[in-house]
């Protein structure tokens, strides 16, 4: 009679249920917009390690080599035009700043931030 009372009841294994299931769903909502983060991140670093990148190269040329990572990784959630680049007195810096949205259920959504910077000449 002991080990029936710690068991526990029918609520209480509900209750689990609910909250591992809640926290399969924000994981698996959570997972792909944290890979494509990771692209970006790469994407990015090869940028800024390039040789084509070194020196007084135009922001258009830049971004246009950014372009071409993007197509090939499929990265989505930010553009191109999105990265700043700014003068620093250690040099150009790329900078980007984002949100992603992605719905639960019903009326509930997952807002994930990102910023970043990455130095051009490949030191962060």
């Amino acid at each position: 009679m002991y080990q029936r009372k710690q068991q526990g009841s029918l609520y209480s294994k509900a209750f689990m249920a609910f909250v591992i299931g809640a926290a399969v769903l924000v994981g698996l909502k959570a997972f792909p917009i944290y890979m494509n983060e990771l692209k970006v991140q790469s994407a990015m670093s090869g940028v800024a390690a390039s040789p084509e990148a070194q020196g007084k190269v135009a922001v258009s040329q830049l971004r246009k080599m950014l372009q071409r990572r993007w197509d090939v990784d499929d990265i989505k959630h930010l553009n191109v035009g999105e990265i700043k680049f700014v003068k620093t007195k250690a040099g150009r810096v790329m900078r980007y700043e984002y949100e992603v949205r992605t719905d639960l259920f019903a009326n509930w959504a997952l807002v994930i931030r990102f910023e970043d910077e990455q130095a051009l000449g490949g030191a962060s």
